[in-house]
């Protein structure tokens, strides 16, 4: 999930490359096929301490054909320590994961998967990410989980690894996140980490805080890489 984000000049939301504007477009019509029967979709909205706001759109299906699952996100994010344009979107993040689940019976670990990431970011061109690699998922108790990413091959230099976490705290409260651990060929090695508290208000709606690190944006003099977003989902 690392990405740069930087200072660029502003693009408008109604000018997203046109890769942003297919991942989104081509999703929906995937999860409304009649064989995906998990199929899921939110909408979050965040409040940012460092004077911006985003919107994230999530989508995932995990019913597809050949042990395929799918899942991925959009952020539309407003230019950092400008408060009277907080909810203009200039920039935007999007990373989509196509998953398979056929090691795991191959080898008999439950868990055991392959792997593929596409990662794109505007207003910069010229930065789209693949990446690919083994995933494992262990489950405890039920109700919590980890994922391990090991991701060594990518079509730049660097490499990633990351962990994934679901922890049920009560049953209208739990805990999710990441934490990317970005190796990076002739540059610093940076982390990426977002733990985010999530309370059900009602039966589609969620309360959310969620603390924010990105290395790559605190290695920018113009932009604060850490700080807090209070937000409020909606499962589609």
């Amino acid at each position: 999930m690392a990405y740069k984000l930087t200072d660029d000049a502003p693009m408008n939301i109604n000018n997203l490359s046109y890769k942003s504007w297919l991942m989104i477009s081509l999703l929906p019509l995937m999860l409304n096929q009649p064989v995906i029967a998990s199929a899921t979709t939110s909408v979050s909205y965040y409040i940012d301490d460092r004077d911006f706001n985003s919107i994230t759109l999530q989508l995932s299906a995990a019913d597809l054909p050949q042990d395929f699952s799918v899942w991925g996100f959009t952020d539309f994010l407003g230019d950092q320590s400008h408060h009277d344009e907080r909810k203009d979107f200039t920039r935007t993040f999007s990373e989509y994961r196509l998953s398979n689940s056929k090691l795991s019976k191959l080898t008999g670990i439950d868990g055991l998967g392959l792997q593929i990431e596409y990662d794109d970011a505007t207003p910069n061109y010229n930065n789209t990410i693949w990446r690919s690699g083994l995933t494992y998922k262990h489950k405890l108790n039920g109700k919590h989980w980890l994922q391990l990413r090991a991701m060594p091959l990518q079509n730049n230099k660097d490499r990633q690894i990351s962990l994934i976490y679901f922890a049920s705290i009560m049953p209208r409260l739990n805990i999710s996140g990441f934490a990317d651990y970005n190796i990076r060929h002739g540059n610093g090695n940076q982390w990426v980490i977002e733990p985010q508290l999530n309370f059900r208000l009602l039966n589609k709606t969620w309360l959310l805080l969620e603390y924010r690190h990105n290395g790559f944006e605190q290695d920018n003099i113009n932009l604060d890489g850490k700080g807090w977003a209070i937000g409020i989902r909606y499962d589609l």
